[in-house]
């Protein structure tokens, strides 16, 4: 506080005081949610009687609730009142009471500053208070916070004939330039009667900042609207740095006179180094590959904002499991476009493990400013790839923490012959001699379907013949549809690894295994026979069709009623008796008369039964 008293011996017991905020709404009254600024500066000046330089008095700093209070004041007139900001800017603005009632104590309000205050004797003037509407805050467009340490200049661009800062500039000539607060607020304010003209703003960031180069001014200087006095005018819609989804939109130069109104909410965004100024890309050559292949990466690398060349550049590549880089593939071109030349291997670290570095060789000049490099190599998929996630991720790197963004390329590795997937395979044939193996004379059935317990079906082809792969490995059931079978033909067991007849099988499929599942008809009679080789001469097959219209619905039965029981191979189960001869046939004698057959199935002789050490069945002899 001032000690210095030129008015001779008068009352120390003047007061006055106040509060600043934050005018959200901008409607100049303190409402409930606007936070109060705490740790500006408030100075009390008072100007010698008949004129003068004003001299400093004294000076409070805001508390918790913005609150400042000068006490203990000599009486008088010539008063006057500045706020200015943590960082040294002089704000201005409709000084008023809180509450919005106008400014007491015949005080006259000079773009912002209070001046001609007059204190009284045992009273305290209150309410005299700022709401501070900024021009717009210095924030990181990554962090949405403000950056604190930011300068901000203001001044005409290009020639203003009669500006003098001294005089037109809020804050005088000091004021033209303004390092921001914690808060990031910045402020510039032309008395009445400045010269129209077109001015402007740069920032210089502090350390560590570089000027968002995604979030550009916009290209015209923005000129306000007639508007009337303390009715700022709004370029982004809150006072705040904008928010993720809200506008970012910012100008660089205004066309502004003594007149104009206030332009507030001109958010200037920043961002730090560590945020990426390069911009990598990467594609796969193949989408799909198998073990033992090769595929080869492109790499683009971008230097997409800065103000000088980069001394170095470095591509970092994380290869995903079991991909191993191909010595001498590596070949890359500055700029893009450029002819290729190869990587040298002493620029290649880690080659060829999981991380592979690359330090691009680049000419002498650095890397520019919008130069793009283009990086191609070739990489191997070997063991282990199919325990990965198949993912290749690229950044690039240089000085300091320049970093890009991470590029991902994706490719499917799939096993190939390495597979553990099962296969099934096998036939349905018709077994006259019943040994459960198909001999030279003993032809496939065509089109006859089988189902798997998922619904999978097959249909046997030509020569009877079926497959399918693609099976988990695990237990699977497959079943045939004995609606598709020839009329009259019976199944006979080739496993006893059944479902307790000779219409199915269990497979006990095991990783990467083919396994082979036969069916054997053990009807040989021409019924069948001649049914078969009708399929037969139809060439290829496709699925029977079981349901007719107006016909009975499809059934999946393991066998018919009408046919002779079934067991498996170790029920000791009788030989079935040939049926009775068809009509228009004679008996041999003694046998008993022939009956009608509509169906002629004349089984085929039986061969005798056969027995551990006697040939029968199971033993063809040789003749």
């Amino acid at each position: 506080e001032s000690t210095a008293n030129n008015f001779g011996d008068i009352p120390r017991n003047g007061a006055v005081s106040g509060s600043l905020w934050l005018d959200k709404d901008h409607d100049k009254i303190k409402d409930p949610g606007e936070p109060p600024l705490v740790g500006w500066t408030v100075q009390l000046y008072r100007t010698p009687p008949g004129g003068g330089t004003p001299t400093l008095v004294t000076t409070a700093i805001t508390d918790a609730n913005g609150f400042y209070s000068f006490t203990g004041q000599e009486v008088g007139p010539g008063y006057s009142i500045r706020f200015i900001a943590p960082g040294g800017a002089i704000f201005g603005g409709a000084v008023n009471g809180e509450s919005g009632a106008p400014v007491p104590g015949g005080s006259q309000v000079v773009r912002g500053e209070l001046t001609n205050l007059t204190l009284q004797a045992n009273t305290t003037i209150p309410q005299q208070s700022l709401p501070v509407d900024p021009a717009g805050v210095v924030y990181d467009s990554d962090t949405r916070l403000p950056v604190p340490g930011a300068v901000v200049n203001f001044g005409p661009i290009g020639s203003c004939p009669g500006y003098d800062p001294a005089i037109h500039l809020v804050g005088g000539a000091a004021n033209a330039s303004q390092v921001v607060g914690s808060d990031g607020f910045y402020q510039f304010l032309l008395n009445p009667g400045a010269p129209a003209c077109q001015y402007g703003i740069t920032v210089t960031p502090p350390a560590g900042y570089i000027a968002d180069p995604a979030v550009p001014p916009q290209p015209t200087p923005f000129t306000p609207p007639n508007r009337p006095p303390n009715n700022p005018v709004l370029i982004a819609p809150n006072s705040g740095a904008p928010q993720e989804g809200e506008p970012t939109t910012w100008y660089q130069s205004f066309n502004l006179n003594g007149n104009s109104q206030d332009i507030v909410n001109n958010h200037v965004p920043l961002v730090s180094r560590n945020r990426p100024v390069l911009f990598i890309s990467k594609v796969a050559g193949k989408s799909t590959v198998e073990l033992g292949d090769n595929v080869k990466y492109t790499v683009k690398v971008k230097y997409v904002s800065g103000s000088v060349p980069l001394p170095l550049l470095r591509v970092v590549d994380s290869m995903p499991a079991g991909f191993k880089l191909i010595a001498g593939t590596s070949f890359v071109s500055v700029p893009t476009g450029a002819p290729a030349v190869a990587v040298p291997a002493g620029n290649i670290s880690g080659a060829p493990g999981a991380v592979v570095t690359y330090n691009i060789p680049l000419p002498a000049a650095g890397f520019a400013v919008g130069q793009e490099i283009e990086l191609s190599y070739r990489v191997r998929v070997g063991v282990g790839s199919l325990q990965g996630d198949g993912i290749n991720r690229a950044q690039a790197t240089s000085i300091g923490v320049v970093r890009s963004n991470i590029a991902q390329a994706k490719v499917k590795v799939n096993p190939g012959v390495f597979t553990s997937d099962a296969c099934i395979v096998g036939k349905i044939y018709i077994d006259c001699n019943n040994n459960h193996v198909q001999d030279a004379e003993e032809v496939g059935v065509p089109g006859v379907r089988l189902y798997m317990q998922d619904g999978t079906y097959l249909v046997s082809d030509s020569e009877g013949k079926y497959s399918i792969c693609g099976l988990e490995p695990k237990s699977h059931v497959l079943k045939v549809d004995q609606l598709t079978l020839p009329r009259g033909a019976r199944l006979t067991t080739t496993s006893n690894r059944n479902l307790g007849n000779a219409d199915s099988l269990w497979l006990d499929l095991k990783n990467g295994e083919m396994q082979q599942a036969d069916f054997a008809i053990g009807s040989c009679s021409n019924t069948v026979l001649e049914q078969v080789k009708a399929r037969r001469a139809q060439g290829g097959v496709r699925s029977i069709d079981n349901e007719r219209k107006g016909g009975t619905s499809l059934k999946f039965e393991g066998k018919s009623a009408n046919y002779p029981d079934q067991g498996t191979d170790g029920a000791n189960q009788p030989l079935v008796q040939p049926r009775p001869l068809g009509a228009g046939t004679s008996a041999p004698p003694g046998a008993p008369p022939p009956q009608s057959d509509a169906e002629n199935n004349i089984p085929v002789p039986q061969l005798p039964a056969a027995s551990s050490n006697t040939p029968g069945n199971n033993i063809r002899l040789s003749k």
